[in-house]
């Protein structure tokens, strides 16, 4: 005959691996519905410049 403390274990360990199954889950039901990323668009020559200097000195 199997004991009380057998029983929770089993029920403990369980509840632990359905734990487990739901969080591997979610991420995969929620990325589903989730709109897709725009492309990245290139910006004009104009816009793109180096960083100000200030006149600080910059050491490698």
């Amino acid at each position: 005959m199997t004991n009380t403390v057998d029983v929770l274990n089993l029920l403990a360990g369980a509840g632990g691996l359905g734990v487990l199954l739901v969080m591997a889950l979610v991420p995969l039901l929620v990325d589903h519905h989730r709109p897709r990323e725009r492309p990245a668009v290139e910006l004009p020559a104009r816009a793109r410049r180096e960083p100000a200097d200030h006149g600080r000195m910059v050491y490698p």
